[in-house]
């Protein structure tokens, strides 16, 4: 069954603007009752992007982040702004001003194309973390972002998913996805308001992290946990503000609605 809201047939659209409303309409923090969160962004985009977490206050101090290191971290990010902005954000096929959607192959080449910038844009945090903060940052990061996290290559190898599985998350990428951009084609038209928008992202990311959490095994539930280590205390006001929101755990319980 489709849970996801779709207000129409979509075209490509993965503006900033789905991502940013996906990051305030979630507002939440970690160690909260598990199942209840959801992350966002593109495949986990946003999320996968630690550069976006260490931008936050409350996670610089649970790092012990140094005065050196927030300055080459703000290099970096000062960086990776740069390169987006030169990169534009797609046109053609895809552009928000709609067009031929994508082919699957192309859905395909840009989430690996997405994930290799992300890959590469880790390393350059790791080189200038300690591996000790690096560990943390990874667990913060999985605890933030839920079971959104599951959509990410390299954590679905180490909680151990089958192909299976993983075919089974992609779907519900996808179906988020072009739920998504059909919200963004009626707030661009102004059917709906940006609230109403908002709304509706929220409960598809909702929707999205709950499906996901029944694919997941008693035990790979157990190893998930494991992974995220320590609850993160996050000051509410981060949460709001910037970055990406959510509570690890099996999904289940909380009302996704119309998906």
């Amino acid at each position: 069954m489709n849970r996801f809201i779709s207000l129409r047939t979509p075209a490509i659209v993965l503006g900033a603007l789905v991502f940013g409303a996906l990051s305030l309409a979630q507002g939440g923090g970690a160690g909260a009752r598990q199942g209840r969160g959801f992350g966002g962004g593109f495949g986990g985009g946003r999320g996968n992007n630690t550069a976006f977490l260490l931008r936050r206050t409350d996670v610089q101090a649970d790092l012990g982040i140094s005065a050196d290191q927030k300055s080459k971290l703000d290099d970096l990010m000062t960086s990776m702004r740069g390169q987006r902005s030169q990169g534009g954000a797609g046109g053609g096929q895809g552009g928000a001003g709609g067009g031929t959607p994508p082919t699957d192959a192309e859905r395909q080449a840009r989430r690996a194309e997405m994930e290799s910038r992300m890959a590469e844009m880790q390393t350059k945090i790791n080189a200038i973390l300690t591996q000790q903060q690096a560990g943390r940052l990874k667990q913060i990061s999985l605890q933030i972002r839920g079971n959104m996290a599951l959509t990410n290559s390299d954590t679905q190898k180490e909680v151990g998913l089958s192909g299976e599985q993983i075919a089974k998350i992609k779907s519900l990428q996808d179906k988020m996805q072009e739920a998504s951009q059909s919200v963004m084609e009626k707030m661009q038209s102004q059917s709906i308001t940006r609230e109403q928008a908002m709304a509706a992202f929220k409960t598809n990311s909702e929707a999205m992290n709950n499906e996901i959490g029944k694919i997941l095994t008693a035990g790979q539930l157990a190893k998930f946990k494991e992974m995220q280590g320590a609850p993160f205390k996050a000051d509410p006001a981060e949460s709001q503000r910037g970055g990406f929101g959510g509570r690890g755990g099996r999904g289940g319980g909380g009302g996704a609605g119309g998906l």
